[in-house]
């Protein structure tokens, strides 16, 4: 829907040298491997950051079931302290529950938005590229990872990752890919990346003409 004048393709390319990974385990853990594939192939993760999670998971795997209950009722304390806006009472209970279980996903994000908010963007990144590994499936969480790496003047990655929330944006919310407002949100980053660093102007007009044309009070 309004994709045909968008302008896709990377900045610059880097060759990135392939690793052997063991999807057996990954999918033992309720990873979904074929998302986790393409994102390793549209290098929206790197092969480093599986890693990484792959030495988490013994951790995560000694846990009695009476330690994921406790868990879990430190997240719900964790998510109400953030709804009520005591973001370092939120940020003290997801950063316990991850030193326990590393691989909480709701913790991994939820934590990263509050560093990205303080301005923490490296810890943000390294939060964000780790729940994209639990949960590939989840456009919506590279969204907010592309938008650490503009912070971090990333850019040639940072633009990668927005063309593949816009690519997948299907017109309607299945749960896994994101909403409209994301969408556009990911048009018009698209469109500030092509004005500010790549000097394109008609091509960031042409972006910006297909969010006001589907949002026409559409603000960043």
């Amino acid at each position: 829907k309004g994709k045909g004048s968008l302008a896709m393709g990377p900045i610059s390319g880097k060759k990135e040298k392939v690793k052997q990974i063991d999807y057996d385990d990954l999918k033992n853990h309720g990873i979904k491997c074929p998302e986790l594939r393409e994102r390793l192939q549209s290098k929206a993760i790197d092969y480093e950051t599986v890693d990484k999670v792959l030495t988490q998971f013994p951790k995560h795997d000694k846990l009695s079931t009476s330690e994921f209950e406790n868990l879990a009722e430190m997240v719900e304390k964790a998510h109400q302290l953030h709804r009520d806006n005591d973001l370092q009472g939120a940020e003290n209970l997801y950063t316990e529950v991850l030193k326990s279980d590393p691989l909480d996903w709701d913790c991994l994000c939820n934590l990263a938005k509050i560093c990205f908010g303080m301005g923490q963007y490296l810890k943000a990144k390294d939060l964000f590229e780790r729940a994209i590994v639990v949960r590939p499936e989840r456009e919506k969480t590279m969204y907010y990872l592309a938008q650490v790496l503009y912070n971090l003047n990333e850019h040639d990655r940072s633009k990668l990752l927005f063309e593949q929330v816009v690519q997948g944006y299907k017109g309607e919310i299945t749960g896994e890919s994101c909403d409209q407002g994301t969408y556009h949100n990911a048009v018009a980053m698209l469109g500030l990346i092509h004005q500010q660093v790549l000097g394109q102007l008609d091509v960031a007009e042409g972006m910006y003409a297909v969010i006001l044309k589907e949002d026409p009070q559409h603000i960043l």
